[in-house]
């Protein structure tokens, strides 16, 4: 049994078009009731299948990524990192996609991944990405001096370049 049917497939596509969009209106398109989109809604929740949150327009807030690829494992300290949006584990390679808001910080954070994993880093340069608009960035709490990777902004050798981390007192960015 397939855990998305046909109803639930229609009902997830128009709310990734438009996760705003009401339950009255979602009915109208599904040619339903309200009240069966809602039970619908809370079977695909409650399984965990769908999550409802925010996205950010990665056009507007004009982000560039890089993809990274590693040997083997990716560190503890690294995990933490808030411009990390997602780690894809091979059998023997890692890629890590991290975000930075201009080029100067994104060259930065990539050395600073580089010096901490302590082996080749294979970078590779996104000049955009098609899909999707909307995004999942991670948006972190300003928490005083130290990165959650250990890290101190001020003590960095690009800290003249950097828009520093966004997890510190110390973050210029727009996030």
């Amino acid at each position: 049994m397939s855990l998305l049917d046909d109803v639930k497939r229609r009902l997830v596509s128009i709310l990734q078009e438009d996760g705003r969009i009401s339950l009255v209106e979602l009915g109208k398109q599904l040619s339903m009731t309200h009240v069966g989109v809602r039970k619908h809604l809370i079977k695909l929740t409650n399984k965990g299948l769908v999550k409802v949150q925010a996205l950010l327009n990665i056009d507007l807030l004009r982000l560039n990524f890089a993809m990274l690829m590693i040997e083997g494992d990716v560190p503890e300290n690294i995990k933490t990192c808030p411009r990390l949006v997602l780690i894809g584990k091979g059998r023997e390679k890692t890629i890590l996609m991290i975000y930075a808001e201009d080029d100067s910080t994104l060259k930065c954070v990539v050395e600073r991944i580089r010096s901490r994993i302590g082996r080749d880093v294979v970078e590779i340069r996104l000049t955009g990405i098609e899909k999707p608009k909307y995004m999942y960035i991670p948006l972190a709490t300003r928490c005083g001096e130290s990165a959650p990777c250990g890290d101190t902004c001020e003590r960095c050798m690009f800290r003249m370049v950097c828009l520093r981390c966004p997890a510190t007192a110390h973050y210029r960015g727009p996030l």
